[in-house]
């Protein structure tokens, strides 16, 4: 009888340690369609190809900005799915030949992905590609980057806000790689990519998850 109850608890816990190992490895991508939605797909890929904009940086920035909801309004104004206030909106329509354009077109996805990936272009290439800098000009405005580039605070942001909308949105950058690489880049995603550890991956999921529940924003 006891060998038996032995072999019993050894076939659990085996079986416990295999599942355990098993969702350690593989759950983050099995959840990681829920947790991480990608829609628009094709607009992502359209606009991000047109204005040399990673593809990966455009879908971690709509889920930063709005999680893919195009009638988002931000508390500030700011509206559609890259969280664009109609100010700058205006702006960018002319730098895009965009024809009668007024705010209310920022809620249309095509239109707010087209704005968005232009806008973030026109960053990186002010910033000569860093990232950081062309995040933290989206987040907190140019005038405000062009100061911290000019004094060296890229690497410590005095706007907690804009330090964690960069960090997050680079995080989340590689998440989207990850999870969604065969639709962002087709087959051959291994190897444009480095693979992010999953211990990064069940981070994020679980911060991500948090703010899902709660209703809340990093």
């Amino acid at each position: 009888m006891k060998k038996r109850s032995k072999f019993y608890l050894y076939g659990f816990l085996v079986i416990f340690i295999l599942t355990t190992f098993a969702g350690y490895l593989y759950l983050p991508q099995i959840l990681g369609d829920t947790v991480y939605p990608l829609e628009y797909t094709n607009l992502i890929i359209k606009y991000s190809d047109l204005h040399k904009v990673p593809r990966d940086l455009t879908a971690a920035m709509i889920f930063k900005e709005s999680r893919f909801n195009p009638r988002a309004t931000s508390p500030v104004g700011a509206r559609g799915l890259m969280q664009i206030m109609p100010p700058t909106g205006a702006t960018i329509a002319k730098g895009v030949a965009e024809p009668n354009y007024n705010s209310d077109k920022l809620y249309d996805p095509e239109t707010s992905i087209k704005f968005g990936t232009w806008y973030i272009h026109v960053m990186l290439e002010r910033y000569n590609n860093n990232l950081d800098a062309a995040l933290a000009a989206y987040n907190g405005g140019s005038g405000n980057a062009d100061r911290w580039v000019s004094l060296g605070l890229l690497n410590n942001l005095p706007f907690g806000e804009t330090r964690n909308y960069v960090k997050t949105v680079k995080e989340i950058k590689t998440v989207y790689a990850e999870v969604h690489g065969e639709e962002l880049f087709g087959e051959k995603v291994e190897l444009q990519i480095e693979k992010p550890k999953q211990s990064f991956l069940w981070g994020r999921m679980v911060k991500d998850l948090v703010a899902v529940f709660y209703g809340e924003e990093e």
